[in-house]
């Protein structure tokens, strides 16, 4: 594939919608999905998902900061999702007036699975491009979703 260089956001708008649907389509979601059967799990419940599998053991406020959402949309996101058995509270040793977040064992493994396939590709792609510098893609790809995510919502 090359890239357009006439107009460079534009080809990576296109490149990101693109991407979006592709990991979305791909095997190691639909596997996930597939897996999960029984979990019916909203956009909003499943952003919540990802955010608690980079962030084992996060605080109700750092949920809310990782979703851009507020505490009290957080603390009912996640009340659904301990109903439905994909999280676990648990109270905080240090400070007992804390709740930690956690997913259940079942949603880890699933979330592990989903993106160690995922992973796969990324290696792949990284080892065919070798030019390719992941430590600035990364950062470049982190300051995009900041500004995409834009300031916290209340």
């Amino acid at each position: 594939m090359v890239a357009e260089v006439s107009d460079p956001a534009g080809t990576l708008v296109a490149l990101l919608s693109e991407l979006a649907v592709a990991v979305y389509d791909s095997p190691p979601h639909r596997e996930a999905v597939r897996r999960a059967a029984g979990h019916e799990l909203t956009s909003r419940q499943m952003a919540a998902v990802v955010a608690l599998a980079r962030r084992p053991g996060a605080t109700m406020s750092e949920l809310a900061a990782a979703l851009g959402v507020g505490r009290a949309a957080a603390s009912e996101l996640v009340e659904r999702l301990v109903q439905k058995g994909v999280v676990r509270r648990t109270q905080d040793a240090a400070d007992r007036r804390a709740v930690r977040l956690d997913l259940s064992p079942r949603a880890r493994a699933l979330a592990d699975a989903m993106q160690a396939g995922w992973r796969a590709e990324v290696e792949a792609a990284f080892a065919d491009a070798p030019r390719l510098d992941p430590s600035a893609l990364t950062a470049f790809l982190e300051d995009l979703l900041r500004r995409m995510k834009g300031p916290r919502r209340r």
